[in-house]
């Protein structure tokens, strides 16, 4: 059969670009939004022909972009297309097509607040003299990780003073959305600096969220109690054969850091997922360690007598 020959001439490609694609849910109901996960700051796009070579490259002056929505149209020759989608990424338009078709970019600076990465393809096919519309609805990079409430229920004695948590995990790359999904390049083990949490940098450390109360835990409360926020965290998704992620939760009870560890599922992009903690036994000393609990026999038996010293004495 002859390969298909595109009819000559041209048509319009009208592109509307979407940033309140809802993520996937996870473990509990966490389907609330901020503005700051879905908003649209810079906008590019690389359309490619049925060759797979660059047709037209966009970029964010060529849209309309208003809060989670940006628009544009453009002319292009008939045929089939694949278009690329990035938002709030780094800047694309110098790359060439082995690049681009390579899908690795660097993302390491460019996930923050309000700024959230996100990218979408899809096919499409221009008709001369028609009007093409396309819908992209892009998705994050990074899966949501919610640590909704603390719950005390250890012993009545014991309070807490303060709590913090984190995400054991790091990647600086990723790769641009395709048909095939979002993947992860490179996955450091532990924490991007590599300190344990104590008193000292727990509240300097940058990739560490944390919140302060007034008032301490008391026995069988918690911390939706004091009306506080969940802790809301971000990270790359698990890595394909790669170490799942830890949550880790440092609270200070009676004056020393106790560390809850829970070793997350495999975690997915543009997925949230949500933790509720309850607290009833004293946690490790030390992060990203299992919690587990062993066994300890104890045997009591009466020690033998000491000999102590034999006196005769005569009164």
């Amino acid at each position: 059969m002859p390969p298909q020959v595109p009819e000559e001439g041209s048509g319009t490609i009208v592109l509307s670009v979407q940033g309140d694609f809802a993520p996937e849910t996870k473990v509990t109901s966490d389907s609330a939004l901020t503005d700051e996960e879905k908003t649209i700051n810079t906008v590019q796009i690389i359309v490619f022909n049925s060759a797979g070579d660059i047709e037209l490259r966009m970029k964010n002056s060529d849209f309309t972009v208003s809060g989670t929505t940006a628009t544009a149209s453009a002319t292009l020759t008939t045929g089939a297309k694949t278009v690329w989608c990035l938002v709030n990424g780094p800047d694309v338009q110098s790359m060439t097509n082995s690049q681009l078709q390579a899908r690795k970019i660097e993302l390491d600076g460019y996930n923050g607040e309000g700024a959230f990465v996100q990218s979408a393809s899809a096919a499409c096919t221009i008709t001369k003299n028609t009007s093409t519309p396309l819908t992209l609805k892009v998705r994050r990079y990074v899966a949501r990780v919610t640590l909704s409430d603390v719950k005390n229920e250890l012993e009545s004695q014991l309070t807490i003073t303060r709590v913090y948590t984190y995400i054991a995990n790091y990647v600086k790359e990723s790769y641009l959305y395709s048909g095939n999904g979002i993947g992860t390049y490179g996955n450091i083990g532990g924490k991007k600096n590599s300190q344990s949490i104590n008193s000292a940098n727990i509240a300097t450390d940058p990739d560490l969220t944390a919140v302060g109360f007034d008032d301490v835990i008391q026995y069988d409360e918690a911390l939706s109690d004091y009306g506080l926020d969940p802790f809301r965290m971000y990270t790359y998704p698990t890595p394909s054969g790669g170490t799942r992620q830890w949550l880790v939760t440092a609270a200070e009870i009676g004056g020393h850091w106790y560390y809850y560890n829970y070793q997350m599922p495999t975690l997915a992009a543009n997925t949230a997922y949500t933790v509720e903690m309850v607290l009833k036994r004293l946690g490790a000393d030390e992060p990203c360690v299992e919690n587990g609990t062993g066994t300890l026999s104890v045997t009591v038996t009466p020690e033998a007598w000491t000999a102590g010293a034999s006196t005769s004495k005569t009164f």
